[in-house]
Formats: C-alpha cells, structure tokens, sequence
C-alpha cells in the first residue's frame, strides 16, 4: 500500500496544501488515504485471487516488455527500408559516424529507444520536422540500432512509445568507432 500511496503523493504537493493539512499529521494522510481506496478498490472487487493490490496494478507496456537491444529489436528489412530513407532524407546533414560508436553512446547510452525515435518523429528532418511516418522513424532507428552492431530480430520495431519506453539501449555491445 505504500508504494501506491507514494505514487499519488505528487497529486498534492506540501506547497500547494494548506498549512493544516500538512501539520495534521496522520490525520492530514486520510484524505490521500481515501483518494488512494477510491482508484484501488475496483481491482480488488475484480476478484483478484492473490488478493494483493500490487499484483492487479500492470501496465500493459509493462506486461509487453520487449527487454533491450541485445534481443533483436527489429527486422533486417526494417533496417533496410531505414538506410535506403536515410540515404534519401538524413545523409544531407547527418553522416553515419554521427550515429555509431562513443558518438552515439554519449548521447543515447541513458535513454531507451523511445528517446531517439520521438526525437527523430518530433525534430526531423529539420527542413519538415514531423513529417516521416512512425513507420519511417522506427526503420530510421533499426537502421541506427544496426550501424552499432545491434542484432535484428523476428519482430519488427514497434511503433508505439509506450512499447518503445520499454526498450533499452544496451551499447557494451556495439563497435566503438572512436567517435572518428
């Protein structure tokens, strides 16, 4: 129940309380204790047969965890379809070394994959930011999972962010080009 309960504190900050409330001590919880009974007591009414709170409390990206890189993110052909746009919309201004080795881990070692991608969806390319399809994006980003020596999988490189949030950028695998 602590945990729960931690998680909603967020929802009243000590400086947004009144001044009562935060000195009320135990009976200032009862409010955020109730709060907290409100959005927790429908999953225990579903007959949860472990009968503990923390066991009905999944997300569904949590359940759908793809891991990291290391696993085969994304499909060969994915990768491929990401070079031939990458060739077509991004080697204007960007070129390969800028996305492989200590350059890339620098910049997307913290990160998972959902960093990149949403920065590529959002920011490029920079004459028409937002215009590639998350289709694109998630080829763009297989292809820069695979210059850094990531292996391709069976299963392509989802596009949706709470899929992608999942998925760690694991680099003690990929080639260290020297940041040349």
């Amino acid at each position: 129940m602590r945990i729960q309960i931690a998680t909603l504190r967020h929802l009243l900050p000590a400086v947004s309380r009144p001044r009562s409330l935060r000195l009320a001590g135990a009976a200032g919880a009862l409010p955020l204790l109730a709060l907290a009974a409100l959005v927790l007591l429908p999953a225990q009414l579903q007959g949860d047969p472990a009968g503990s709170v923390t066991d009905t409390v999944e997300t569904p990206a949590a359940v759908a965890a793809p891991g990291d890189t290391t696993g085969g993110v994304y499909t060969k052909a994915q990768a491929a379809r990401g070079k031939t746009l990458y060739e077509v919309e991004c080697l204007v201004c960007h070129g390969p070394r800028e996305f492989m080795g200590t350059v890339f881990e620098r910049r997307w070692l913290t990160p998972p994959v959902s960093g990149i991608f949403a920065h590529i969806m959002n920011t490029m390319p920079q004459d028409a930011p937002g215009s590639l399809s998350p289709e694109q994006v998630a080829g763009l980003v297989a292809y820069i999972l695979e210059l850094n020596g990531h292996p391709a999988g069976t299963t392509p490189l989802p596009v949706e962010m709470q899929k992608l949030a999942q998925i760690r950028i694991v680099t003690d695998s990929a080639p260290d080009s020297g940041g040349r």
